[in-house]
């Protein structure tokens, strides 16, 4: 590690150029995000059990939090945890690029649901003990600019969304139409390879976002395989002012 008499010099000379040395905190970095831009409220889609708002209040955030799942069990689970919780609101429902039904395929570890079928990569890292599809269920999907619509939310709001669907991410975000330009942030769980069939490479979905105004802020591994490479990365994208 460098003394600290050479790390200041390094930084005075970085400063010139309008640089910085700073600290890696070595986690996610959803609280600094979520205090950065201000965000009100997160609409949390594939929601599972509530994980993810936990992390939220964990974060410290303190704003609305809208949890969707379509997966009957989870919601139920979900429903549970939410009941009571104040600016915690759930709903059962999927969303995707168009109106209609879908059959959900629910995995032996339901957090691994999906409308996709799951990858021989996957089955052989997560194992078939977790992703075997165990039951479908037919569920009614709607699109986000639909929900928005119906919900009357205000889109002006510093709005989080939150997309962790397994590999149907690019679906939602066609369904969200011109109003997907009015979010904050996006949070988003990519693959490098893909676990679901169908499911479009990370490169497709950051060229599909940086044409809609958004630009990568941070990522990090959630799943690595036996060599610990990185197969799954969560992605946060803000829209610049």
């Amino acid at each position: 590690m460098p003394s600290t008499t050479t790390a200041h010099t390094a930084r005075r000379m970085l400063h010139r150029f309008g640089l910085d040395i700073v600290r890696y905190p070595g986690k996610a970095p959803l609280p600094e995000f979520l205090q950065r831009f201000q965000i009100a409220r997160v609409l949390d889609i594939g929601a599972n059990e509530g994980q993810y708002a936990d992390e939220l209040r964990t974060a410290g955030f303190a704003g609305e939090i809208v949890s969707m799942e379509p997966n009957a069990a989870a919601y139920h689970r979900l429903a549970k945890r939410a009941q009571g919780v104040a600016h915690w609101r759930v709903l059962r429902m999927a969303l995707g690029a168009t109106e209609g039904t879908a059959d959900l395929r629910v995995t032996s570890s339901d957090d691994l649901s999906s409308f996709l079928t799951p990858t021989l990569l996957m089955r052989h890292v997560l194992g078939e003990n977790a992703t075997a599809v165990v039951r479908t269920e037919s569920v009614p999907v709607t699109t986000l600019a639909s929900l928005m619509h119906r919900e009357q939310w205000n889109v002006t709001t510093r709005t989080l969304l939150k997309l962790d669907t397994q590999g149907y991410e690019r679906e939602i975000l066609e369904g969200a139409g011109p109003l997907l330009e009015h979010f904050a942030g996006l949070q988003l769980e990519l693959s490098l390879r893909p676990l679901y069939d169908g499911q479009p490479p990370i490169e497709e979905v950051i060229r599909l976002l940086r044409q809609r105004g958004f630009v990568p802020y941070d990522l990090w591994p959630v799943v690595r395989d036996h060599t610990w490479a990185a197969l799954e990365v969560d992605c946060l994208f803000y829209r610049p002012a």
